[in-house]
Formats: C-alpha cells, structure tokens, sequence
C-alpha cells in the first residue's frame, strides 16, 4: 500500500506543477486595448503667501531679521509653482513712524541656482517659499528708540 500512495502523491505534484506553468503562461501572453482621455485645468489658479502666525523678533539697530513666507495651493487637483518673491508696500505702524527700518529684499527658497527653477506646491499643500529680510540701519544721526515694539507690514507677491 504504501507504494501506490507514494505513486498517487508524485502524479499529484506534477499535475500541480504543470497547472502553475499553464496560469504563467497565459499570464504573460495576454492581450488587451483601452483608451483615456485628459484635459488642461481651466485657469492657473492661486497661491496664497503668508508669515508666521507669531511675531518674529529680535531686531536691533545695525541688525536685520528674517520673516519666512509659506506658499499655500487651495487647489485640489493641481500643482502650483512659482519662481520669483517680492516685497512691496513696507510700512511701519503709526505710533512709531519715525523708525527707519527696511524691508531690503525677498528671496524665494530654491534648491537650485538655476534662474528657471521653481518652488512647486502639491495639490492642498502648503511649502516653504522664501523669506523677507528687515534691516534696522545703526545710525549715529537718527534716534532708534522709536523703533522698540514697532510693528512692520508688507505685502509679498510670487511669479
């Protein structure tokens, strides 16, 4: 008996082999076609820029500060990018008008010194874009005083 069992278990095993091959072959050997279809998104959309949600301090006279800037894309579907920041419209709040402070200058953050690289924001993403730098120029002539707690706007835009 035992021998039969054991002629019956290889004839078995083979035929489980042979069964593997065929499902491979036939696997690898398919055919088949399709179609899709795609379309440009209707407008460019919009990133948003904005600081940081807490003051950024520490500016003393002859000293300067850096205000990060995030890029946010409300857009679900798309990737956004862009190359350039700049600053405008830099204002000192009204109780200390006389402080000289400067916005100097914006710089988008990029990896790459190539002009045409670009900082990209995934769909529903937000990404570090750069930063603005505010000087407080150390003048012997002009009273710096009035610069302690003053507050600076600016208006930031991307291209």
């Amino acid at each position: 008996m035992r021998k039969t069992t054991k002629f019956v278990a290889a004839i078995g095993a083979s035929a489980l082999v042979l069964g593997t091959a065929g499902v491979a072959y036939a696997y690898w050997t398919t055919t088949g076609n399709g179609s899709g279809t795609g379309s440009a998104a209707a407008t460019a959309g919009n990133l948003t820029l904005a600081g940081p949600t807490t003051a950024v301090t520490g500016l003393v006279p002859g000293g300067f500060i850096d205000v990060p800037i995030t890029a946010s894309n409300a857009s679900t579907t798309t990737s956004l990018a862009a190359t350039h920041l700049a600053v405008s419209n830099f204002q000192v709040d009204a109780p200390h008008s006389g402080c000289l402070a400067l916005a100097v200058g914006a710089k988008p953050t990029i990896a790459s010194t190539d002009p045409a690289a670009q900082v990209v924001v995934a769909p529903s993403g937000s990404a570090a874009f750069g930063k603005v730098t505010i000087t407080l120029p150390n003048s012997a002539s002009v009273d710096q005083e009035t610069c302690k707690s003053a507050v600076f706007t600016f208006d930031v835009a991307a291209s």
